[in-house]
């Protein structure tokens, strides 16, 4: 919501309009108000981009720590895996 000022102190000038200075006025006024609500979608966009970045910056240091992970636990089958043919090729071998 918005409130306009208008000034109606002008003095009439010749032609029947408000003197040019309330014009500038209110015209000044206005700028500075719609500076002030773009100033402000501005920071909110700011934000939600630093929240989105953050967020990403979050989800791949997850995911590669997911990934280190699974190789780790991968890996621990693999060597467990060999472990237990070995075993099987020992009693397999024997008479």
């Amino acid at each position: 919501m918005c409130l306009f000022i208008v000034s109606d102190s002008g003095e009439q000038a010749d032609n029947g309009q408000y003197a040019e200075n309330d014009f500038a006025w209110v015209q000044t006024f206005l700028v500075s108000v719609i500076r002030k609500v773009l100033d402000g979608l501005d920071d909110e966009v700011n934000h939600c981009a630093d929240s989105l970045e953050d967020r990403a910056e979050y989800n791949h240091a997850h995911r590669l720590l997911s990934i280190n992970m699974h190789k780790q636990f991968t890996d621990h089958l693999v060597k467990e895996f060999r472990v237990v043919q070995h075993l099987l090729d020992f009693f397999l071998e024997q008479p």
